[in-house]
């Protein structure tokens, strides 16, 4: 990998971002209906309803930047 420092922050998003996807093109291929399905779940939690998915989304980060205390 070697795309952290020694503080664990990522260094070069273009390269982790792309590992990343390649990782999801094998993880997507090799488990078919269960990742269509979790697919179908993330897009129906993200979609507008009671609350907007631009709020959903701030929610998300500061749950993550909470944890990461």
């Amino acid at each position: 990998m070697g795309y952290y420092s020694d503080t664990h922050r990522v260094t070069h998003y273009p390269d982790v971002l792309a590992e990343n996807a390649a990782n999801e093109v094998t993880l997507f291929k090799n488990t078919g209906d269960t990742a269509k399905g979790f697919m179908a779940m993330h897009k129906d939690a993200v979609a507008d309803g009671a609350i907007d998915s631009k709020t959903k989304e701030l929610m998300g980060a500061g749950r993550i930047d909470c944890h990461s205390l």
